[in-house]
């Protein structure tokens, strides 16, 4: 039901019922991370990250909420603990770590922050050259971008550093 009113912009809305279930079961991630994503989209950035801080407490292997954290922290032009965050992320599981980073550049994508997206993915890029999820993801921004040569070159990276599933 959450899901339905942050879909239809009735994010207070979402917000009240995501915490009144976390008022019963405190131990949900499911629930604590949709919550964080909605803080998080709506630019409440400490209680996203708090939200996320606890999702970690109680799952601390789950690659999501380390990259969501992460997002937070890059938001915040926090870089440094940033990038602490997406190395752990990706010392956990790379296969999943790349699947997110596509997901998560889609997110950013819909609400149109270009910019953030492309700082991110070289960002990641210049700290894991060998990471083809973040090329495909640049690529892809490149292209929505209407840059289609570089979009090309980065996409001839993703697939030169491995990318099989396209």
């Amino acid at each position: 039901l959450a899901g339905i009113y942050m879909q239809t912009e009735r994010r207070e809305v979402a917000r009240e019922l995501l915490l009144k279930i976390l008022a019963h079961d405190s131990t949900s991630t499911r629930v604590q991370s949709a919550l964080g994503n909605l803080l998080l989209e709506n630019s409440y950035y400490a209680d996203a990250e708090s939200a996320f801080k606890r999702c970690i407490s109680i799952d601390s292997l789950n690659v999501t909420y380390r990259m969501s954290l992460g997002y937070v922290y890059w938001a915040t032009e926090r870089y440094v603990e940033a990038e602490s965050m997406f190395r752990r992320a990706l010392q956990l599981n790379s296969d999943k770590f790349s699947r997110f980073l596509t997901y998560e550049m889609w997110k950013l994508l819909e609400s149109h922050r270009y910019e953030q997206a492309e700082q991110l993915y070289r960002k990641i890029i210049q700290h894991d050259p060998a990471l083809p999820g973040a090329y495909y993801a640049l690529a892809c921004l490149q292209s929505i971008q209407n840059q289609v040569d570089n979009a090309f070159e980065t996409l001839e990276q993703a697939i030169v550093k491995g990318m099989n599933d396209y």
